[in-house]
């Protein structure tokens, strides 16, 4: 085997392309900065003919794959192979470059034609895998460097081994973890980096939180920061390290952040793999749905928003390019280096020649002579210029680490300059004094020398099928793996033995199994000292699925990176889809984007605006239409944001000049009410109706004050003193009122009363006559709050409960959107009381009380037994309960069955249906599931009130819906009042659906 460096034995221009007696192939293919020299040496490749059989690339980077569509286009029936992280960056990061040359007027490396032929040659490879290609084994190891990046090994069968370490990092960073190698590796050669080869990086985390307090500071005076960082990488690891101070150091106040440039189009692609991310990024993935919070970051999209941020609030600008040779970076640049308020922030590799260089020289100077020199003009440099070190580079004792460890004959420097390249071989020999150690020269070719048989082939080894890397490490680990059969169920056990192409695994039951290592999903360690190996794996098995339970599967533990894997398998992980939020968000922007929530009860992600009653019809049928991976999908929600509607309501009266009071928003109608006092012409309330009804959609209706206080409780003048409105207030009120708190608004002439039970207060005749009284006697209007207290409702039904002898088994359950309270007690509930103490509840607090016992469910949902579906004699082992959970949901889903939520209750699954007499018509569907898992299955004895209102709203909304339809459920129908009468055959429809009947008035 031998290499001819075609690039990147400096930095910049990387190809390496190797040669055997079968074939040849290349490692990269990347571009310099150097415009007047940006390729590898192409020539030397005129005489490789076809024996280019292949392109493997490390990572994303220009210097590594600036290229790629040129030389790829030479070589056509040769696949490219890299990860898929990989692919999504190099897809983001070539167009760009294209763009780029055509803006500025550049011949493009590439052609756009070139481009579009480079996919299809494209074959995704596995991170930390090995398979067998071209008669070779392939190796990749995760680098660290950026997402996607590999280290890449290649062992031939007689002609050595080489590893191309390609641009790595040892030490983890905010996202990735580093490179590790596993335990044993060894190579004849290895090619290896050696940007940071002469100097040692400083403690990261100290370097981190000096960066972070500075920007605050400087923000905090009332100056910007600029980070002039890398798209790929640097840029993410600085908004992380950003936001994490932001969020856990309260010394300093949030500031805004901004990102633009190249560093946009990339964050999602790291939001798309979080498969590939460190625990704590993984974990922020999953329960925010972001890794970059769209509610503190800024995305520039459009060039003029540039100016709109230098003359806004103060902020920190994060930017490419990372050595001010490009990109938006460079406008910033001009406009904030001559403050000395501001401050520039470096923290990344400056090539001798680029701008960031010569910026870093400049703090060295007197201020006096500090001048930055524009294509047009020379300007000051006043602002503060700093360096930090954050670098995705191994350092000088990592790089000698890593090569040494591999026990190499050979060692080849490359992406370096000669004194780091100088300084690492000098340090290397001290490691491996019989090797022979050189940095490589641009266009040599040098021989690998094969070593001692280091590596044994089987036909295992040049199989197409990915291996894990770690395979031959797995001896005496636990393993998760998936049975060989049709199944392919996970399952763990230890491994015994291990060749190239199977292990022995000993289960929990003592079974022994032959497992092909492409089933091994993970190792898990060993077993624990003193620990016996079966009781362990059932004990993990059970922890894991408790954590599972308890969404604790973000650790590192065993249990956790089980429970993570059986979570994954039964569908429980939200799926990271931030490319498609990505468009979402754009689409959903100008309705004023808030955020997004997973379900994943209802397997949804909520949308979240703050005027989705303005949203169009076609961009919600888009959006909702959107599927997502793993029966996922988006779902737009109808809710308006108050805050969001005051503050337009508030901007728009000030322009015609008027002063709007509390906003009354009714979600049923659509309709939004505005008091504005300021004695407005009809022509400007109108004006003002109009531009609120294209922002917020809907019905809005601007009301003078001075008219809608003549109509409620008289005149500013008649009304008593505020403080003394409220004593009188508190002194009037009732016990029975249970008055929690008042509160004026003074604009609409409004008393507003928060009592505990609200629903039930405001049907009480006694309180129309106080509400009256007030009235008359402050001059203030009473209106009386929606919002319950919780407290005292789950005390409510505690003291019920224990009047009539019924002990509580746990804490009552809220379900505040159905106004339900569910309660455990301990034996059976007799109907009849059920219904007493139910009744009794329904009358002191407004609110529903259901009862779970352990047969039925008393309550008022429909007054009769639940339905109880319980598995006949087949024998069948009942099924693990996630999986039998996610049985029965593809089932439903299949069979066109709406079951809204399911849950185990003690020893059944519990589902619930639109109404349980729905529920109830699937009685032989019921019946095959119960066979099916293995368990009984219960039909919930409540209804889905949401569900109920949609469908009325649904079937009678076209005949003149006056308001929301009615539930009554003890008489089990839905009362609907309309313009029209609603036909028959929907009322029928109504009635098949649900098994109530709709009442129209």
């Amino acid at each position: 085997m031998r290499v001819t460096f075609l690039g990147g034995t400096d930095i910049g221009a990387s190809c390496l392309w190797f040669e055997t007696q079968t074939g040849g192939w290349l490692v990269d293919a990347g571009v310099r900065m150097d415009d007047r020299d940006p390729l590898p040496s192409l020539d030397r490749l005129a005489r490789a003919g076809d024996r280019i059989q292949g392109i493997f690339v490390t990572h994303a980077h220009q210097d590594h794959i600036g290229a790629l569509p040129l030389i790829s286009s030479l070589f056509p029936d040769a696949p490219v192979f890299m990860t898929r992280a990989t692919l999504d960056l190099a897809r983001v990061m070539l167009a760009d470059a294209l763009k780029v040359s055509r803006e500025e007027g550049k011949v493009s490396v590439f052609t756009e034609d070139q481009l579009n032929d480079l996919w299809p040659r494209v074959r995704v490879m596995g991170q930390d895998k090995v398979f067998g290609w071209n008669g070779m084994q392939v190796a990749t190891y995760s680098a660290g460097h950026i997402l996607g990046a590999v280290s890449i090994g290649f062992v031939t069968e007689a002609e050595g081994s080489v590893l191309v370490t390609g641009d790595f990092s040892v030490t983890p960073g905010r996202l990735l973890p580093g490179l590790r190698m596993p335990r044993g590796s060894a190579y004849d050669a290895v090619i290896t980096e050696s940007t940071y080869g002469n100097r040692l990086h400083g403690n990261r985390a100290e370097q981190e939180d000096r960066m972070a307090r500075q920007v605050a500071e400087v923000i905090e005076r009332g100056g910007f920061v600029l980070i002039p960082a890398f798209a790929v990488g640097r840029a993410q690891e600085v908004l992380t390290i950003l936001q994490d101070f932001m969020r856990y150091n309260k010394d300093y106040p949030k500031f805004p952040l901004v990102v633009d440039g190249l560093v946009r189009s990339v964050c999602p692609v790291y939001e798309a793999h979080g498969e590939l991310l460190r625990g704590p990024a993984k974990r922020m993935l999953r329960t925010t749905g972001s890794l970059f919070d769209r509610e503190d970051i800024r995305f520039v999209r459009r060039p003029e928003e540039r100016r709109e941020v230098v003359e806004g609030r103060p902020a920190c600008i994060v930017a490419s390019s990372g050595m001010l040779n490009g990109g938006p970076s460079v406008f910033y640049a001009d406009k904030l280096i001559q403050h000395e308020n501001n401050a520039i922030l470096l923290c990344g590799y400056q090539d001798e020649e680029s701008p960031g260089r010569r910026l870093l020289n400049m703090a060295e100077q007197p201020e006096s002579e500090r001048r930055w020199f524009l294509p047009d003009r020379v300007v000051p440099v006043n602002a503060k210029v700093a360096l930090y070190s954050l670098s995705a580079h191994a350092d000088r004792r990592e790089l000698v680490q890593t090569a040494a460890q591999l026990r190499p004959r050979q060692v080849l420097l490359v992406h370096g300059d000669p004194e780091a390249k100088e300084m690492l071989a000098a340090e290397l020999r001290a490691y491996l004094p019989k090797a022979d150690i050189r940095a490589a020269g641009l266009g040599e070719t040098v021989e690998i020398l094969p070593g001692e048989r280091r590596h044994r082939f089987t036909s295992a080894d040049v199989s197409e099928e990915e291996r894990p890397v770690r395979a031959h490490s797995w001896t005496g680990q636990v393993l998760v793996f998936r049975t060989p059969g049709q199944a392919g169920e996970l399952a763990i056990g230890v491994c015994a033995s291990v060749t190239s192409s199977a292990c022995v695994v000993t289960t929990a039951a003592g079974t022994a199994l032959r497992v092909p290592v492409g089933l091994v999903v993970d190792a898990l360690g060993r077993v624990p000292a003193g620990e016996h190996p079966e009781e362990y794996l059932a004990g993990l098995w059970r922890a894991a699925q408790a954590c599972v339970e308890e969404n604790r599967v973000w650790g590192y533990r065993p249990a956790e990176r089980l429970g993570y894997r059986l979570a994954e398998e039964w569908g429980r992980l939200v799926p990271a889809d931030p490319l498609g939020l990505e468009a979402v968000s754009e689409a959903l922007a100008p309705y004023g984007w808030r955020k997004v929530e997973p379900d994943e009860q209802s397997r949804v992600f909520r949308l979240y605006v703050a005027f989705p009653w303005a949203v169009p019809e076609e961009v919600r049928e888009t959006v909702n239409a959107r599927e997502i991976q793993g029966g996922w999908r988006y779902e737009l929600q109808p809710h308006v944001y108050p805050p969001a509607v005051q503050r337009l309501a508030e901007e728009t009266a000030r322009s015609v000049g008027g002063k709007a009071g509390n906003v009354r928003i009714y979600p049923q109608e659509r309709r939004v009410e505005v008091p504005v006092a300021g004695g407005l012409t009809v022509e400007q309330r109108l004006r003002m109706e109009d531009s609120l009804r294209q922002r917020v959609g809907g019905t809005v209706r601007v009301v003078p004050v001075d008219l809608n206080l003549r109509e409620a409780a008289g005149t500013a003048e008649r009304r008593m003193e505020q403080n003394a409105a409220l004593a009188a207030v508190r002194e009037q009120a009732p016990a029975w009122l249970e008055l929690q708190k008042a509160g004026l608004d003074p604009a609409l002439g409004t008393i507003t009363l928060s009592v505990a039970f609200p629903d039930a207060v405001r049907k009480r005749p006694e309180a129309a006559a106080f509400a009256e009284r007030v009235e008359r006697f402050t001059g203030w209007r009473v209106a009386w709050a929606d919002s319950v207290n919780q407290q005292r409702l789950s005390e409510a039904a505690v003291e019920l409960c224990r009047e009539e002898g019924l002990e509580m088994r746990k804490n009552p359950s809220l379900m505040l959107a159905d106004k339900v309270v569910r309660v455990q007690v301990s034996g059976a509930v007799e109907p009849e009381q059920g219904r007493a103490v139910a009744e009794r509840f329904r009358e002191r607090t407004g609110w529903t009380l259901e009862f779970a016992g352990p047969s039925r469910s008393m309550g008022t949902g429909s007054g009769e037994e639940e339905t109880v579906r319980t598995p006949g004699e087949s024998g069948r082992e009942r099924m693990e309960m996630n999986r039998a959970l996610s049985w029965v949901e593809a089932s439903a889903k299949a069979r066109g069955i709406a079951v809204y939520k399911k849950s185990v209750q003690g020893e059944s699954l519990e589902l619930m249906f639109i109404t349980p007499e729905a529920g109830r018509k699937h009685r032989d569907w019921l019946e095959q599931m119960a066979e099916e898992t293995g368990w009984t299955l219960r039909v919930a004895n409540k209804i889905h009130q949401q569900a109920l209102i949609q469908l009325a709203e649904e079937l009678a909304g076209d005949c003149g819906l006056f308001r929301t339809p009615g539930i009554h459920q003890d008489r089990r129908e839905v009362r609907v009042r309309t313009e029209r009468p609603v036909p028959e055959e929907r009322t029928a429809a109504f009635e098949e659906r649900t098994g109530w009947r709709m009442a129209c008035e």
